[in-house]
């Protein structure tokens, strides 16, 4: 069953998982090579690979199975290291590492949930395009919009200023600010370390995470990103498949062009499909534009091989025409559930959504 989060214990990751134990580990000097190779790759579409996206997607279509019982063994049996979409795109959940975590909010015990789980890397075609696995790191993974106090707080948009020197003028949501900074962010942290990862990484855990999320589990994926950087984790490639916008232009700007500059071109790809209107949700933040995601993603077909990326400033707006920003606002669909925002081409059985989730409900398209 999911685990509230009080009862989040604090291990010791277990020496068989220790990274110096994995083949081929930091000490052998793949990892340092695999950097450099990195590092050298300017070009956006060398972070991003179908089998990498297929695989994310099903991790985060496990995450509506909620707290439910099993949901940590469909985890390792969808993600395990030797057959799957996860062996496919380079990597495997380590045995035993999943934390399922339920989250309280608004008197709701289950109104959240999350899970993590450590990656293992199984092959050593990792550095070279068009993706790079690190030889470890942890998936934080965060379910969707799933009931009515999720909504509540999707729709807290006035703004919380960040007060932050490093990110001036940055601002985000105060309904996720609240949720993440009161209810989830310790909680998060505690499995992390659970799992296998902590801020501070030594010669046997690491302090490398990689964020999944689809629908509001994207858009918190998102604000997490920043906070866990600030928590002193190495943030990786992550995934915001069909999130919304979570703070105005100056944060997203941050996000998108400065936090991460120093390890990879994208910091983040955020996946949209067809005409779906939640990923240009909101468009205004206290009467200013909210926040662009700078790298898409972009599906308009059923077959998953055919997609358009979105790399430059000029593509993510309305002019630009780009991916999701083909459609006038008017052509968006706000009205979940829907074939857009569910149906997609690269998730698990074509679909991304289950057991009734997202609920029926309507955003506003301002």
């Amino acid at each position: 069953h999911g685990l509230a989060a009080a009862a989040v214990p604090e291990l010791p990751q277990p020496e068989e998982h220790a990274a110096t134990a994995w083949h081929p580990a930091e000490a052998d000097g793949k990892q340092a090579e695999a950097s450099a190779k990195e590092m050298r790759s300017n070009k956006p579409e060398h972070f991003y690979s179908l089998k990498t996206l297929q695989a994310v997607a099903a991790l985060a279509k496990i995450s509506y199975c909620g707290g439910t019982a099993g949901v940590a063994s469909a985890v390792q049996g969808t993600c395990a290291g030797g057959h799957g979409v996860c062996a496919a795109a380079g990597f495997g959940v380590v045995p035993d590492s999943v934390v399922p975590v339920e989250v309280a909010d608004q008197d709701r015990a289950d109104a959240m949930f999350f899970y993590t789980a450590l990656l293992r890397r199984t092959t050593q075609e990792f550095a070279g395009a068009p993706y790079f696995v690190p030889s470890e790191t942890c998936a934080l993974v965060i379910r969707g919009t799933a009931n009515e106090e999720n909504m509540k707080m999707n729709n807290g948009l006035a703004q919380q200023p960040l007060d932050d020197p490093e990110c001036p003028g940055c601002t985000v949501s105060k309904g996720i600010y609240r949720v993440w900074t009161r209810r989830m962010h310790d909680q998060v942290v505690a499995a992390l370390r659970t799992s296998g990862c902590e801020p501070n990484a030594t010669s046997t855990v690491t302090n490398k995470v990689m964020l999944v999320g689809h629908s509001m589990g994207g858009t918190m994926s998102t604000l997490a990103m920043y906070f866990l950087r600030k928590e002193g984790f190495a943030v990786q490639l992550s995934w915001s498949i069909e999130g919304g916008r979570p703070g105005n232009k100056a944060f997203v700007d941050f996000l998108n062009y400065k936090a991460f500059a120093h390890a990879r071109t994208v910091p983040m790809w955020h996946v949209t499909h067809w005409n779906d209107g939640i990923p240009r949700w909101p468009n205004l933040v206290d009467g200013q534009p909210a926040g662009h995601f700078g790298y898409h993603v972009h599906f308009n077909t059923t077959d998953p091989r055919k997609h358009v990326l979105c790399t430059t400033p000029e593509q993510a707006t309305s002019e630009g025409k780009c991916g999701i920003f083909q459609f006038p606002r008017e052509e968006l669909m706000f009205k979940l559930p829907s074939s857009a925002h569910c149906e997609l081409p690269f998730a698990p059985q074509g679909n991304i959504c289950m057991f009734g989730v997202p609920p029926p409900m309507r955003y506003s398209a301002a």
